[in-house]
């Protein structure tokens, strides 16, 4: 889990203080997962990603051993296609960081591009979409330039069309919700996260139960004593 960090790292290490794991099970565990899994990992991907000789021989392999064919057995193109595309968006993505902050949930470009946002149904200049993000409150996060930026890349890889003169509208890409694995998951996680406090505060409880009891038995002892 340490491997790549989310919210099931973030419940493994409440569990593992919990149980009362010891220290360096715990700090072993996650050195192996950072500095052995997940750096040879990213190692090996990112050599694959962008060395071009790697990706065709593997795309080769998956068209000599008929299993690219699988693909197009359900109706789909076949996997080696379907493989090419998404390694060069996968490119694309680490060329234009910037791109894909537009899909995050406090984007406000985003928001305002959506049903319901000043810009829904219509394109923008990137002097206008400027203008908008400051309309309530002067940004100071970031520039012009930099928003500018982000649309250029935005429009690179697809999240957004280019009309007219430097006039930008947003793509079905980019007004899509997340995926419904990702929804799952976060409700999921909402759930633990539930039944951890709950159970934290049983047993917070029964503690605070359990002094008072110690305590109550330790007076009756001292008032038995005095008697006799």
């Amino acid at each position: 889990m340490a491997a790549w960090p989310n919210a099931a790292f973030d419940l493994c290490g409440i569990c593992c203080g919990h149980f009362q794991m010891p220290f360096w099970t715990f700090f072993g565990a996650v050195l192996a997962g950072k500095a052995g899994v997940k750096a040879s990992s990213q190692c090996i991907f990112f050599t694959f990603l962008f060395s071009p000789g790697y990706i065709e021989s593997g795309l080769s392999m998956l068209r000599k051993t008929g299993i690219s064919e699988l693909c197009a057995m359900v109706g789909k193109e076949p996997c080696d296609v379907i493989a090419d595309t998404l390694l060069k968006k996968q490119i694309v993505k680490f060329q234009n960081p910037n791109a894909f902050r537009l899909l995050t949930g406090n984007s406000a470009i985003k928001a305002a591009y959506a049903p319901g946002g000043e810009l829904h149904g219509q394109s923008a200049s990137c002097d206008g979409i400027w203008k908008l993000l400051n309309k309530v409150v002067p940004v100071t996060d970031f520039d012009q330039a930099y928003v500018c930026q982000t649309l250029k890349q935005g429009e690179s890889v697809g999240l957004l069309n280019v009309e007219g003169v430097n006039q930008f509208s947003a793509t079905p890409e980019l007004l899509k919700g997340d995926h419904i694995v990702m929804v799952l998951f976060g409700y999921v996680v909402m759930a633990i996260m539930f039944f951890f406090v709950v159970t934290s505060v049983e047993q917070f409880a029964q503690m605070y139960v359990k002094e008072l009891d110690e305590a109550e038995v330790d007076g009756l002892k001292t008032t038995t004593k005095k008697k006799k």
